[in-house]
């Protein structure tokens, strides 16, 4: 498994955006988003705004589970 990290401790520079768009371009590559995980821990949750949409990241914040949880 190879890994890929984009951060930076200041806001605004465009990690989320180049993210998104590493992972689409990634995925079109292995034939499949299923094989291509983007973990978000940004406060924002941006990249996670952009995955699931607004409807879809409200029902995962609200049903109490932690980035944690998720990924155990």
């Amino acid at each position: 498994m190879k890994t890929i990290a984009f951060l930076s401790v200041k806001g605004g520079v465009g990690k989320t955006t180049l993210t998104v768009n590493t992972a689409h371009m990634l995925a079109e590559i292995v034939k499949g988003s299923d094989r291509v995980l983007i973990l978000d821990l940004d406060a924002q949750a941006s990249a996670s705004l952009y995955v699931l949409g607004h409807e879809n990241l409200r029902k995962f914040e609200s049903s109490g589970v932690s980035m944690y949880d998720a990924l155990r």
